[in-house]
């Protein structure tokens, strides 16, 4: 919701991460995994891909912080649910980060 909020405004960075992540699914979970679940998964693979690169992490750091992400979420594994909550925290640091080059740009 909110990159495509960012990217009616015209926000490069969320229009980029939403031709990545495609159409929001919109449909209930339900019990069995089907197809689209196993595809989401592999999106947000690589949308955290993506932002490790956007954000300068090697394999190695984005593991590391992946393993964090399951800590604060009290999680064993690397859920999709982990994985949510590393890709927003990554694309919110991304953005604070372009925020603040902008800025000084502007000489703010």
């Amino acid at each position: 919701m909110w990159y495509e909020k960012s990217a009616a405004q015209g926000y490069e960075q969320a229009i980029k991460l939403l031709k990545i992540l495609g159409p929001r699914n919109t449909q209930k979970p339900t019990a069995k995994v089907t197809t689209s679940e196993r595809n989401s998964d592999r999106d947000d693979d690589e949308m955290l891909r993506y932002l490790a690169r956007e954000a300068d992490m090697n394999e190695e750091q984005l593991a590391n912080f992946l393993k964090k992400c399951a800590e604060m979420s009290h999680s064993k594994s690397i859920t999709p649910e982990v994985k949510k909550l590393a890709i927003n925290s990554l694309s919110a640091g991304i953005a604070q980060g372009d925020a603040a080059q902008e800025r000084a740009a502007k000489g703010k």
